[in-house]
């Protein structure tokens, strides 16, 4: 068998060359040319992350220096951006970036939404709750927060920002816009208005000077007023109450009505609250005082007229704001009818 290499005459059957030892022949290998194929459960994940980094839903992460979290922390850049998160999506508006977080924002947006159209029922408590929780994760997903390293350190930040936006939360129906909220007790049907329903309030209302008998105001009350007098310590939930009398007034009950200044008050109105149904008590009212109406749990032998002048005076101060709309339940929504 001649060489190719250098074209040598060798004996046949010789593996290489003698002159210069090169292979003269070799076995066959079968080479597969088909590569390997992905399993079937992994392509819908595999075309899920795919869709997503095209959408920019999910970001692509590149190359970085390696910076300790607590020096991106102090960063003046990570403090910009959680300033700017207050107002979910901004900072990434700002960064460019806006694309990533567009689904979690209308996400955010739907949830903001119907929680504040379902506000007073239970259901609503959660949606916030959903809602301020994503808006913190909005805020963390911004590119400098991601970056910290440590799983510690994000939880931290996190769990600060929900606190933060807890209160901003809670701060901006009343700083912006002046309202307030709270369930009442009564049924009135002269409003439309049954026992846990809750409504809307104005602060301005009281700075303008507008209560008058019949309003509906926010105030906090305790919860039980015990039979020797005793009220619960500390402030109560606000709740809503209705003005039966006014400062200089003279109020008594007989007949299941309310007498003010020897005036028999209309009872769909100014309906007597069941506690003080069955008994006849007679209160005038101090100056800077007025007399509201409200359900209230009895302990002990019953409700004395010392019970009654603690539990249905409240100090002109002590009103926060008065209602204007009966918010939840859906069916009795409407706006207070106001003469």
């Amino acid at each position: 068998m001649r060489c190719a290499r250098c074209n040598f005459e060798n004996i046949p059957d010789q593996a290489r060359c003698i002159k210069c030892g090169s292979i003269l022949q070799g076995e066959e290998e079968r080479v597969d040319v088909y590569p390997p194929r992905m399993p079937r459960w992994k392509k819908p994940v595999r075309r899920l992350f795919r869709w997503g980094r095209q959408q920019k839903v999910v970001g692509e992460e590149g190359v970085q220096l390696r910076v300790p979290g607590r020096m991106k922390i102090m960063s003046g850049d990570c403090f910009l951006g959680l300033l700017l998160s207050i107002v979910p999506g901004l900072a990434h508006l700002a960064g460019g970036r806006f694309r990533e977080i567009r689904w979690y924002l209308l996400i955010w947006f739907v949830l903001l939404v119907t929680g504040v159209f379902c506000y007073g029922s239970g259901f609503s408590f959660y949606l916030l709750a959903l809602a301020i929780g994503l808006h913190a994760w909005i805020a963390v997903h911004h590119k400098l927060i991601k970056e910290l390293a440590g799983i510690g350190v994000k939880l931290f930040v996190t769990a600060v920002l929900v606190m933060v936006l807890i209160l901003v939360y809670r701060a901006i129906p009343r700083l912006v816009f002046g309202l307030r909220g709270g369930y009442t007790s009564l049924t009135v049907p002269y409003h439309n208005i049954s026992r846990g329903d809750y409504l809307l309030a104005r602060r301005r209302s009281v700075l303008q000077g507008s209560i008058r008998r019949g309003s509906l105001v926010l105030t906090r009350l305790s919860g039980i007023i015990y039979g020797d007098g005793r009220r619960m310590p500390g402030r109560g939930e606000a709740m809503v109450v209705e003005i039966v009398g006014l400062p200089g007034e003279y109020v008594e009950t007989k007949d299941n009505s309310f007498i003010v200044d020897e005036q028999q008050l209309d009872t769909k109105r100014y309906p007597v609250p069941i506690w003080l149904r069955g008994r006849r008590i007679s209160v005038g009212i101090p100056q800077g005082c007025y007399f509201i109406s409200t359900e209230y749990s009895i302990r002990g032998r019953g409700a004395s007229d010392e019970v009654v002048r603690r539990a249905c005076l409240v100090q002109a101060a002590d009103i926060e704001a008065v209602a204007f709309m009966n918010w939840w339940p859906l069916s009795r929504r409407g706006f207070i009818r106001s003469d």
